[in-house]
């Protein structure tokens, strides 16, 4: 357990919403970082989006740590709890790849070798939405997590990103 003041401190905490989605798996410890809305038009309810955490597939190939979403929200317990997926597309050369008919990217010539993301992270209480390419929140996450933040606000990972981004 950890002395961070977690806003979902245990599984009883989670809203009604996505009660019955808690797993205790082996990855319940990994190093993550959490995501949530918290505007003030929320009247205290945050939404939950995602958490960020590390790519270990790529680390593995490479041992280069990069850091990727998860649709794993941490608690204070390191339950974690499943939310509504995160949207991503997929780019190469800044261009998306085209989806199929179920909106997954094509992954086939180079979009398997040189795509990356554009990720969508959207508060359903309030609207508020940011964008981002994967590269560009990499530098805010790992400072977060190097000073022993645990979760941030969407507000505050716009600011971080402002703040880091090269």
């Amino acid at each position: 357990m950890s002395n961070w003041p977690y806003k979902l401190a245990t599984e009883l905490d989670t809203p009604e919403r996505i009660h019955g989605t808690i797993n205790h798996g082996p990855d319940d410890d990994q190093l993550r970082l959490g995501l949530y809305c918290e505007e003030a038009s929320h009247a205290g309810a945050p939404w939950f989006i995602c958490s960020f955490m590390p790519n270990y597939g790529l680390l593995e190939a490479t041992g280069d740590l990069q850091w990727t979403v998860s649709d794993m929200y941490p608690t204070g317990t390191s339950a974690l709890i499943s939310l509504a997926a995160v949207r991503q597309q997929l780019l190469v050369d800044d261009k998306p790849v085209p989806v199929d008919s179920r909106g997954i990217p094509k992954t086939e010539g180079r979009a398997r070798t040189e795509g990356r993301g554009r990720w969508t992270f959207e508060c359903q209480t309030c609207g508020r939405r940011n964008n981002y390419k994967t590269e560009s929140f990499q530098e805010a996450v790992a400072s977060l997590l190097r000073a022993g933040i645990k979760e941030i606000s969407l507000a505050g990972l716009e600011s971080m990103v402002k703040r880091t981004s090269k």
